[in-house]
């Protein structure tokens, strides 16, 4: 899911990743859309995390990516689950399901193969 801002007015009509509230810009309540399925990105800067610090479950060292997504305004941050990253590589949204954390640690990416 992401927001939008529906004012016709506003010259920002991406999509928003973590949602918001209101529009950045006009400051009109965001509405909520649903993104197509499977989302598919492409990673456009990453980093290899060796000491993640406290608070962040992940076994390190670990893959944060930063991933570009068609029509999103902003370009979400988070981990890689496995293999390396390079930049331009296609990756696929996944959610952890069974044991979630309620935090932004329940999504990550996977690479996408067609």
């Amino acid at each position: 899911m992401a927001t939008r801002c529906p004012n016709n007015k506003c010259s920002e009509n991406r999509l928003w990743i973590p949602p918001r509230a209101h529009c950045p810009d006009c400051h009109t309540e965001m509405i909520w859309k649903t993104l197509p399925n499977p989302v598919i990105g492409t990673i456009y800067s990453f980093t290899e995390v060796v000491y993640a610090g406290i608070g962040i479950e992940l076994s390190t060292p670990y893959w944060q990516v930063d991933v570009e997504i068609p029509g999103l305004a902003t370009i979400p941050k988070s981990y890689l689950l496995y293999g390396k990253p390079t930049i331009g590589m296609k990756v696929k949204a996944e959610f952890r399901m069974k044991t979630p954390t309620n935090t932004v640690l329940d999504y990550y990416w996977v690479p996408y193969e067609q």
